[in-house]
């Protein structure tokens, strides 16, 4: 009778399995700390977030928000850093006048040279701060991967806040392996983590 039990418990949780997603962590709100006058928090978030999408950039989006009011702050000056196992892969320094803003990463060897003069040319005369173009390919391993920012100013950017607040996060980036094995066939993996 129990045996049977467990069988019946087992074949109905099958179809749960088969629904199951294997997305790594593609966010992260960070604890909030006071930036001057405001209880705020910083949200990261990167996209895409599957190696189904066949997408040669990645894009990082940054907001820092009050958590009392919900509205972004503004006139920041940070300091933006990404390391994996302890190395910097790209560190920036940014002045941001919404509160948001994204950076999209991709190889310079898979732009153009007409590609890449557009965008040098367009960030340079771009009055719209909230999108900056990386010409690096600082994700393209995967893994984990670590986000020091640095809030030095906000509500103006001449003045510098006495003690600059430091946030740290992480995101995973996903990436996918393919194996070949036996009988013409193919295996692969989808890992978010090192």
């Amino acid at each position: 009778m129990k045996a049977i039990l467990i069988l019946c418990a087992m074949v109905g949780l099958l179809p749960l399995l088969a629904t199951a997603y294997g997305h790594g962590v593609g966010s992260e709100t960070l604890p909030p700390q006071m930036i001057g006058n405001y209880n705020s928090t910083v949200f990261l978030k990167s996209w895409p977030n599957s190696v189904e999408e066949n997408i040669q950039e990645k894009q990082i989006s940054l907001t820092i928000y009050d958590i009392e009011t919900g509205e972004h702050l503004h006139n920041m000056k940070i300091d933006f850093a990404v390391s994996k196992h302890g190395e910097i892969l790209f560190s920036n320094n940014f002045e941001i006048e919404e509160g948001t803003f994204s950076m999209i990463f991709s190889s310079p060897e898979s732009l153009t040279a007409d590609k890449t003069l557009n965008k040098l040319f367009e960030s340079i005369t771009s009055s719209d701060t909230d999108q900056i173009q990386v010409n690096e390919d600082t994700f393209s391993e995967g893994g984990l991967y670590d986000f020091d920012i640095i809030v030095k100013s906000v509500d103006s950017f001449e003045n510098d806040l006495q003690d600059p607040v430091h946030f740290v996060g992480s995101l995973s980036i996903p990436k996918k392996y393919d194996f070949a094995v036996e009988l013409d066939d193919h295996v692969s993996i989808t890992t978010y983590y090192d």
